[in-house]
């Protein structure tokens, strides 16, 4: 689970939202649940594909960077 605060730049500004890596089930694709921090609802669930393992948020850049095992690769949201 990776939690944003509500935070403020000169370009950007943050979303209370927390971004919650889930298993695919019998798709075998995991998600990243997307929640609004100040109502705990989910806003949105993004496939990230399989195996994902971790994940950061990039507050400067607005992103949320998901690393997965399968394949080697790293998926990028936009938060």
């Amino acid at each position: 689970m990776f939690v944003e605060s509500g935070a403020s730049g000169s370009s950007l500004h943050m979303q209370n939202r927390i971004y919650v890596a889930t298993a695919g089930g019998d798709t075998a694709q995991s998600r990243v649940a997307v929640i609004n921090g100040a109502n705990n609802r989910i806003i949105a669930n993004v496939r990230v594909g399989l195996g994902t393992a971790a994940g950061v948020v990039d507050r400067r850049n607005n992103r949320v960077y998901m690393v997965k095992q399968v394949g080697n690769t790293v998926s990028v949201i936009s938060g």
